[in-house]
């Protein structure tokens, strides 16, 4: 049978996006910074850290993904921070920070999908959870403030004991290059230094979060040029398919997601003329075909 009608005995219709799986999202820590700002009666001191940790993420597709669910995330800041507040001769409070982290505080409960627009995403209202220890030192008014809220002047703090805090926006951008993601998010959230006592302080933190993620590969069997969908634009990719590997990668730049084994649609580890007619099954379903 010849390329031309081969193609032309599997012209169909309707075109569906492929489905994709989650995948970890790795934190580059060289370019990722979380700030924390320490607030205690209209005086605050920052400090910031590098992050390392991951995101988990899901997408429509992983060739032109409009859609993006949040799975889990684990972010942990690779060094201790110090804040200093001082009101002169009222007194003043230094403290600092160790084994500071945040995790997803809902894990098994998937958040989307939210739109991507232009590569862009947001999710708000985030649950998560903060840990570490705060030890600090007070003099003055803000050891009077902390005595009144029945508190020493001198002690450590529980981040965790502060219980799930809210991301107001956990968004960001996501581009996909030759079988890797890259997620850029930001991430805000102010909460109570003490929930107990709100009156006492806040504590705002900041930044962004860069990762890189490898893309699973998945087989999408009747998505022969690997744009994520199964439409007409197949056909002559898999009509080259059919006559050997060689000849179909001829015909373009293989994604490093997309396997060869897409164009094997009976699930024989080979690509013959028997995957032809579950191949017009495909373009008629205008989805990824499943193998009986």
């Amino acid at each position: 049978m010849s390329r031309a009608v081969l193609a032309v005995f599997l012209v169909a219709v309707v075109a569906t996006v492929a489905s994709a799986d989650p995948f970890d999202v790795i934190v580059d820590e060289s370019q990722s910074t979380l700030n924390m700002q320490l607030c205690i009666s209209g005086t605050c001191s920052s400090d910031a850290s590098s992050v390392t940790g991951y995101v988990s993420i899901d997408l429509d597709n992983y060739f032109t993904p409009e859609s993006i669910w949040l799975h889990d995330f684990d972010l942990q800041l690779s060094n201790d921070l110090q804040w200093f507040l001082n009101w002169g001769f009222l007194g003043s409070f230094n403290a600092n920070a160790t084994d500071l982290s945040m995790y997803y505080a809902q894990p098994g409960t998937i958040l989307g999908p939210e739109t991507i627009t232009a590569g862009a995403y947001m999710f708000v209202d985030v649950p998560l959870q903060p840990t570490g220890v705060l030890s600090y030192a007070a003099t003055g008014i803000p050891c009077s403030v902390l005595q009144a809220a029945d508190m020493p002047c001198n002690g450590t703090m529980n981040f965790a004991d502060m219980g799930t805090q809210t991301a107001d926006e956990f968004g960001g951008e996501i581009t996909i290059e030759a079988g890797v993601a890259t997620l850029t998010s930001t991430i805000d959230v102010i909460s109570p230094l003490d929930p107990d006592y709100p009156e006492l302080g806040t504590v705002h933190v900041s930044g962004t979060i860069v990762g890189h993620g490898d893309l699973p590969i998945v087989l999408c069997r009747g998505d022969a040029n690997c744009d994520g969908l199964v439409t007409f634009d197949d056909i002559n990719y898999f009509v080259s398919a059919v006559v050997g590997q060689a000849d179909w990668e001829a015909l373009f730049d293989v994604d490093p997601t997309c396997d060869y084994l897409n164009n094997d649609l009976n699930a024989d580890e080979l690509v013959t003329f028997d995957d032809i007619n579950p191949f017009v099954d495909a373009l008629v379903a205008g989805e990824c075909y499943t193998a009986q």
